[in-house]
C-alpha cells in the first residue's frame, strides 16, 4: 500500500483517538480564505437548517447523514440524494462545516478527480475546492483538532509543506495525545527531509504500538531507520 493511501488510513484510524480531545464552536459559518488557485472561497450557505458542529450537535448528524452522507457517498461510489457523491458531500459540509468524515471524503474526491485523465462531468466535482471547505471548517470550529489535521493532510498532499506543518502543529496543541496527528506530522517532516525529527516521533509511535508502517518504510528508504 502506498504512502498516499496510508495517510488517509492514518486519518481514519485516528478519529476515535482524537474525538475526546477536540472542541468545536457554534455560530456563523462564513466562507473564508483563498483557494489554491488564488480565487476567493465561496459556496452555499445552510439557510435555516444549520450550521451545526460535528463535535457538539450529535443529534443533528443522523438527519443529514441518512439522506445525504450515505456509506456510498463516503466511499465515493455513489450519491445519497443524487447520482454523484459530490452533491451529498457538499450538502453535508454546508450544514455541518466540520463534519470530519465528509471533509475526508472531500479531500479524497479532489485527488481522485485530479488523477483522472478522461472527461469529468461537472457534477462530479464539488461546488467549491476542497481546501475551501477545510478553511471554512477550521474557521467555524477553531478548536477542532481533527479539522486542523485534515486541512494539514490537504496541504501536505498539495505540496504546501510549510502550511501543512502549521496545521499539524495546531492540531497537536489541541490534541496532544493523538497518534494519528503525530503520524501525519512526522510524514510531512520526512517528506521535507527532516529525518531526525521524524524518526524521534516515529520511535515513540511504534514503541506505543502504532500500526501503520508507512512512516517507518519512508525512514528506512532514506537510511534513517535501523
Amino acid at each position: 500500500m502506498n504512502t498516499r493511501k496510508l495517510r488517509f488510513l492514518a486519518v481514519i484510524i485516528g478519529l476515535g483517538a482524537c474525538l475526546n480531545a477536540v472542541a468545536g464552536g457554534r455560530g456563523a459559518a462564513p466562507w473564508v480564505g483563498i483557494s489554491f488557485e488564488g480565487v476567493r472561497c465561496n459556496g452555499q450557505n445552510p439557510g435555516n437548517f444549520g450550521p451545526y458542529d460535528y463535535t457538539l450537535d450529535k443529534e443533528r448528524l443522523p438527519v443529514v447523514e441518512k439522506a445525504h452522507f450515505t456509506p456510498e457517498t463516503e466511499a465515493l461510489i455513489g450519491g445519497g440524494a443524487g447520482q454523484y457523491p459530490s452533491g451529498g458531500i457538499d450538502y453535508t459540509l454546508t450544514v455541518i462545516p466540520n463534519h470530519h468524515r465528509a471533509l475526508n471524503s472531500a479531500i479524497r474526491l479532489h485527488f481522485q478527480l485530479a488523477l483522472r485523465t478522461g472527461r469529468i462531468d461537472p457534477n462530479e466535482g464539488l461546488r467549491s475546492p476542497a481546501e475551501c471547505y477545510l478553511q471554512r471548517a477550521v474557521h467555524y470550529a477553531p478548536r477542532d483538532a481533527i479539522s486542523h489535521m485534515l486541512y494539514g493532510v490537504m496541504l501536505h498532499r498539495s505540496s504546501r509543506m510549510n502550511e501543512a506543518l502549521v496545521e499539524y502543529r495546531i492540531a497537536m496543541e489541541l490534541a496532544p495525545r493523538a497518534p494519528a496527528i503525530e503520524y501525519n506530522y512526522a510524514l510531512a517532516l520526512a517528506d521535507m527531509g527532516q529525518y531526525a525529527d521524524a524518526k524521534q516521533i516515529a520511535t515513540k509511535l511504534y514503541d506505543g504500538g502504532y500500526p501503520l508502517p508507512g512512516l517507518k518504510r519512508k525512514l528506512k528508504a532514506a537510511g534513517s531507520w535501523e
